[in-house]
């Protein structure tokens, strides 16, 4: 039933922020302006639902402007003023302080809003804002965004279910076991969550976080389950954030588009201070958390035309995952096609390969030499016909690259309205002499299909338990 309720909320908070947004072009907003308003309405919506705010504070501050709505820009950019670090001596913003410059401090020009758009904002506070999960803030505003840009890009959400089938088998399963292996032993616990600490992740195309904020909540999750036995739950602290060592500076992503990067930010954050309020359920209290205290390092670049080193040293990084932009070989506009000629250098056939195997090159460069492990979703194309040997002979022969896991094709679920019809492909891949120096994870071998998991001693480029064979084109018959 829980799960229900869930989704139902799920698709009325959406419902509630695309009316939102349609309200804010009636009022005259640009595209630019009305994203920039709707992520700080979201933080606020968020954060008067989780204690960072007085609560109720932000619907009565909208509740108190006047009736017709002719106040309301003006009110909004003056509580911003304050959220940004700026004084004010009015005493109706006396229950807001300083969240963060980098927020807030950008000015929003005041443009007519009107009486619908301030009935809108406050039927908002019937949504349990605080209990969503901020990987569907990013649903939220792809369902707004510009159906042309998302198509040119690629861009899709990617559900829970799916980052599931990432994270999963790449590490939270090796991590779960270990955690269970750990019961009663205290030094083995506090050397678990030392590790948990000290994991690094990137995500490479990382749109609006989901991949990074869902393993970040995962990880803190298995965390609290270390402290709750470690220390006496019992015990009233003022203080539960001195126990507890993950923190979301351990996340690096690269994201092209600002807007969605902006985002990932925010619901990384949004995501700590859910966190942090199991944490308090155990203990009592937890020390206020402003939003980016901790570093979050989204790079707003063209994660092709990047060198990733300089967003994140490999001796530093254990994992890259994600979800990189689905375009095909033949629907690429000239600067996606220049990023792969930039990638791929000379090679040939470049032309025949879909965008996201750039992606697959950058990190098998990356990664070589390494420990790193990587997972990404991608069109089945990549592993069939022609594209299977363009890119998986260079990945073999020229990187030592392996395959450690995949899941076999199926159909993409997302589970939004603007629904990605697409089949996709799992693998998980790293550099091949992890196996041979004995690494346990990397020996182990896993074909996931229709939900059914089979160990394999090797798994090749079209996805079959059988040793590397790659068809290619001949000029004459064999």
């Amino acid at each position: 039933m829980e799960n229900k309720i869930d989704k139902k909320w799920e698709q009325e908070a959406m419902g509630r922020m695309s009316q939102l947004n349609d309200q804010l072009t009636v009022c005259g907003y640009t595209e630019r302006e009305r994203e920039e308003l709707l992520v700080r309405i979201l933080l606020c919506f968020f954060a008067g639902d989780t204690g960072v705010f007085s609560e109720g504070a932000f619907f009565a501050y909208l509740a108190e402007g006047a009736v017709d709505g002719s106040d309301l820009a003006a009110r909004l950019n003056r509580l911003f003023h304050v959220l940004a670090g700026h004084k004010s001596e009015e005493r109706e913003l006396g229950d807001f302080s300083a969240i963060s410059p980098l927020l807030f401090e950008e000015e929003i020009p005041e443009r007519e809003m009107d009486a619908a758009l301030r009935l809108l904002l406050l039927d908002c506070q019937v949504i349990p804002w605080g209990d969503l999960s901020p990987a569907i803030f990013g649903a939220m505003f792809q369902e707004i965004m510009n159906q042309q840009d998302r198509r040119e890009w690629g861009a899709y959400y990617t559900s829970e279910e799916n980052i599931h089938r990432v994270i999963d088998p790449l590490f939270l399963e090796e991590l779960q076991r270990e955690r269970e292996s750990c019961r009663g032993n205290r030094r083995r616990l506090t050397a678990f969550q030392r590790k948990l600490a000290e994991l690094r992740f990137l995500d490479p195309a990382c749109g609006c976080g989901n991949f990074l904020i869902l393993t970040y909540r995962c990880l803190r999750e298995l965390e609290l389950s270390v402290i709750s036995e470690l220390h006496d739950t019992g015990q009233r602290v003022l203080d539960v954030s001195m126990y507890c060592k993950v923190s979301v500076s351990q996340f690096y992503g690269i994201e092209v588009e600002p807007f969605q990067a902006r985002i990932a930010r925010v619901c990384l954050w949004l995501a700590e201070q859910q966190m942090n309020r199991q944490a308090a359920e155990l203990f009592g209290m937890i020390g206020r958390r402003d939003p980016l205290v901790r570093p979050v390092v989204i790079r707003e670049a063209n994660a092709l035309t990047t060198d990733w080193a300089e967003v994140v040293r490999p001796d530093k990084l254990n994992y890259i995952i994600g979800n990189p932009p689905f375009v095909g070989a033949r629907l690429m506009n000239a600067g996606q096609k220049q990023d792969m000629r930039l990638v791929f250098r000379d090679f040939h056939a470049v032309g025949n390969m879909d965008y996201v195997t750039a992606w697959y090159r950058k990190a098998a460069e990356f990664i070589r030499g390494t420990a790193i492990r990587c997972a990404f979703v991608s069109t089945n194309s990549i592993c069939q016909g022609e594209q299977a040997a363009l890119l998986w002979k260079q990945l073999a022969e020229g990187f030592d690259m392996a395959i450690d896991f995949a899941w076999k094709s199926f159909v993409w679920n997302n589970g939004v309205r603007s629904q990605a019809r697409v089949h996709c492909v799992i693998l998980g891949f790293s550099d091949a002499s992890l196996s041979r120096r004995g690494d346990q994870h990397a020996a182990g071998k896993w074909l996931y299909s229709e939900g059914v998991r089979r160990q394999a001693p090797h798994i090749n480029a079209y996805l079959v338990p059988a040793p590397d064979t790659f068809v290619r084109a001949r000029r004459r018959p064999l």
